[in-house]
């Protein structure tokens, strides 16, 4: 086995060995180690770590893929022992360099990928998958990641056609079947979820994750009595599991027994300590506290909860970026700039006959899926849910419009005379996505889109849709931030794990929507969550005005609307009207008093008292 290493020089492992006494390490005869076969050297590194050795087997595995850089095998036993080891950062950089050894083997890039998403590295993932499908096409394993992935993108669409291509090429599998069953609650197709949930459990009883998930989506739908009946299911040794009494405590606090949800929580916290150590049950804890009164506890149980989600370090909020982001779409989202740009690429109206958008837009916690409920009980809208289009296109823009600037500056390009029906692209891959989410219920022509924050991307849903209602959902500043700190949100780029991140991107965002607001001429129009919440017919009689919409009575009686909200919010919007929430964050006001500073001047703008 030739090398191109001194034998004498300092070994690659890192170690403060030579090479040749590095290699010597694996039981091997010095005089002959660069005459090894490797399928030996690797034996003996195997046999290290079968020997409790795992940190020297690791060095030498480095050792041996230095000798011998396009060994498979050699990467290969690295990947073992760092997939053994649960070092999936490591692990993904080695299957990185097995998949260029082996670029045309499919199972290479789906290993990699299964890493990413591990990672929640999710374009990566995606990337990953898509290489292993274009690779071979039958691959189950690819099919059913992309599923997750696309179920992780809050995409149940495009996963429910994987996890079907996956039920095409092998055998029925109960986790496939509960993957299949939350696709379809996402979409609100709840009776083929409930058909998937019962498959699932008649395939595999002891899928206590998949029954537990059919428990929370019955809770969702405010079946609590069928949700107890479900938990009855799970066996007498299971019951003490950690996500059996979670959902137990959160039952129990649904029906406002706090003492039994807090009892479960605390007794669970100290038969598993290492429960301590997840979010999740923090999370519950607080809100269970919150219920009680107990403010200062749920807080401190809050903030124990955000702060076990970034010592993960997965979910870190990346400050310098969305300041420069805000940056550059102030730049370019001028009076001036989209004059032109509307001169040289003017957009069509729509077809009268075409399904029509209403965006409602809003920081996470303002109160839009309320709207959104409220208006989805009008005969002439449906509930689009969270469309993630706006956002994707975003990242089409480059292409669409045919610079090698990233957006928005790439919007430059529309001013080209051959970019002059560049609008088209945009317009029709969001009506046809719509279109392929089968949205539209029968004999209604408009839909809601409430993405999370699409305030942030104003300026483009105006240049593609300029006659599209945009119903900008309002709440106290305060409330809005301590509500997002207090829920295990991701949009907003992480920004809820901690209070001053949260605040300083409330600030953030505002400022924005200012700037497009005196930029452009947008078909805006504001709600007060507070206004909805003390005097809602007048305030929603203004909204479906602003709509062109006659009046229905329906609209009122949101909490009968028989979708499934599948947001932070969904236990609210299945109860009538109630207050207890406005201006919520007066019982926690000491602890807010460091971020003052940081959302004054939008409290101030928007007339809300301190």
């Amino acid at each position: 086995m030739a090398t191109t290493f001194n034998a004498y020089s300092p070994c690659p492992c890192g170690s403060k060995l030579s090479f040749i006494q590095c290699c010597g390490r694996l039981g091997l005869p010095l005089a002959t180690i660069a005459t090894q076969p490797a399928e030996k050297i690797r034996a003996a590194i195997r046999k290290l770590h079968e020997d409790g050795q795992s940190d020297l087997a690791v060095k030498q595995a480095r050792t041996l893929i230095a000798m011998m850089p396009n060994d498979v095998g050699a990467h290969e036993v690295l990947a073992h022992l760092l997939r053994q080891r649960n070092q999936p950062k490591l692990l993904a950089e080695t299957l990185e360099r097995l998949a260029k050894l082996q670029p045309k083997l499919h199972s290479r890039h789906t290993d990699l990928a299964t890493v990413y998403h591990q990672l929640r590295d999710l374009p990566k993932a995606e990337s990953g998958a898509r290489q292993a499908l274009a690779l071979n096409p039958f691959n189950p394993q690819a099919h059913n990641l992309l599923g997750m992935i696309y179920s992780d993108l809050s995409m149940p669409e495009e996963a429910e056609f994987h996890f079907r291509q996956v039920l095409q090429l092998h055998e029925p599998l109960s986790p496939l079947c509960v993957n299949l069953a939350n696709a379809y609650k996402n979409m609100g197709r709840l009776r083929e979820a409930e058909s998937f949930y019962r498959q699932a459990q008649y395939l595999d009883p002891d899928n206590i994750d998949g029954l537990i998930a059919w428990v929370r989506m019955e809770e969702a739908r405010n079946n609590i009595d069928q949700a107890w009946a479900l938990l009855e299911r799970v066996p007498e040794n299971r019951r003490e599991a950690p996500n059996v009494t979670l959902a137990r405590a959160n039952l129990h606090r649904r029906g406002k027994n706090f003492d039994e949800a807090l009892a479960e929580i605390d007794d669970l916290l100290k038969r598993h300590p290492a429960a301590d150590q997840m979010p999740v049950f923090h999370y519950e804890r607080g809100d269970i506290l919150d219920g009680m009164g107990r403010y200062d506890e749920a807080f401190e149980s809050f903030s124990k909860a955000n702060a076990g989600v970034r010592a993960t370090g997965k979910r870190d909020y990346n400050a310098a970026h969305f300041k420069d982001m805000a940056r550059r779409l102030k730049s370019m989202f001028t009076r001036e700039t989209i004059t032109a740009v509307r001169a040289a690429a003017p957009v069509e109206p729509l077809p009268a006959d075409m399904a029509s958008p209403i965006f409602i837009v809003g920081f996470p916690r303002s109160g839009t899926t309320m709207v959104e409920q409220m208006l989805t009980r009008h005969s002439n809208i449906s509930a689009g849910d969270e469309l993630p289009y706006i956002w994707k296109l975003t990242q089409l823009a480059p292409n669409f419009c045919g610079t090698g600037k990233k957006y928005p500056e790439c919007l430059d390009g529309l001013l080209e005379p051959a970019q002059r029906n560049a609008m088209r692209k945009f317009r029709s891959f969001y009506t046809c996505n719509v279109e392929l989410r089968n949205i539209l219920e029968p004999g209604k022509r408009r839909f809601t889109d409430k993405m999370p924050l699409n305030e942030t991307n104003l300026g483009l849903i105006h240049l593609i849709f300029p006659e599209a209602p945009l119903v900008h959902l309002v709440r106290h500043p305060l409330d809005v931030v301590l509500s997002s700190f207090f829920h295990d949100l991701t949009h907003g780029g992480n920004c809820s794990y901690g209070l001053e991140t949260t605040a300083r991107h409330y600030a953030l965002i505002f400022d924005l929507i200012q700037h497009y607001r005196s930029e452009l001429d947008l078909n805006y129009h504001a709600v007060k969550y507070e206004d909805l919440v003390d005097d809602t017919e007048p305030h929603l009689r203004g909204l479906i005005e602003f709509l062109g919409e006659p009046w229905e009575d329906g609209c009122l009686n949101f909490h009968e609307n028989a979708r499934y909200a599948r947001t932070a919010s969904y236990a609210q919007v299945k109860e009538k009207i109630y207050t207890r929430s406005r201006f919520r964050y007066r019982n926690y006001l000491q602890h807010l008093e460091p971020i003052l500073p940081i959302l004054e001047p939008a409290i101030t703008k928007l007339g809300y008292p301190i």
